[in-house]
């Protein structure tokens, strides 16, 4: 369960193979849940991931603080976009605690717990519709971000 405190703390996890534990030496290292939700849009931003949205779930749902939605343009594009979020991350000590659907490339969902990030090949975006379930969180304003007009939305994320 995600605290609602707005900090996550860094620990030990299992790698995306889930076989041997990752090295974190600061466990008193905090980060601000909405700043390692922009994070995670600006890496995926590197990388062209498109219409990025973050869903403020806080109180809404009790297994994570925020959504991150965006998709690629095609299976490889999606693996690309997942594997940067996590390499981006990698520096700052948060690895993701769950890491499901880099096999086939159709929806890769991150589980970094206190954010939750959901990448799809743009044709499975529209159908599992997450925005649409989650239609009463508050937007994320994105427009803070540096973003690609031709990959984000003219709104800045915001709709």
């Amino acid at each position: 369960m995600a605290a609602n405190t707005g900090s996550i703390r860094t620990q030990s996890t299992v790698d995306s193979n889930n076989t041997t534990p990752n090295d974190t030496t600061d466990q008193d290292q905090t980060f601000d849940t909405r700043a390692l939700a922009l994070a995670i849009v600006e890496a995926a931003a590197e990388i062209k991931a498109r219409a990025p949205r973050v869903l403020d779930v806080t109180g809404l749902v009790s297994y994570t603080d925020y959504i991150v939605v965006c998709h690629g343009t095609s299976a490889t594009h999606v693996r690309s976009i997942a594997e940067h979020i996590c390499e981006d991350l990698r520096p700052l000590k948060i690895r993701p605690h769950g890491l499901e659907g880099m096999t086939y490339g159709e929806w890769v969902l991150i589980d970094f717990v206190d954010v939750v990030v959901h990448v799809f090949h743009e044709p499975f975006r529209s159908e599992y519709a997450i925005e649409s379930i989650y239609a009463d969180a508050p937007r994320v304003d994105l427009s803070e971000l540096e973003l690609d007009p031709e990959t984000s939305d003219a709104d800045g994320g915001v709709a």
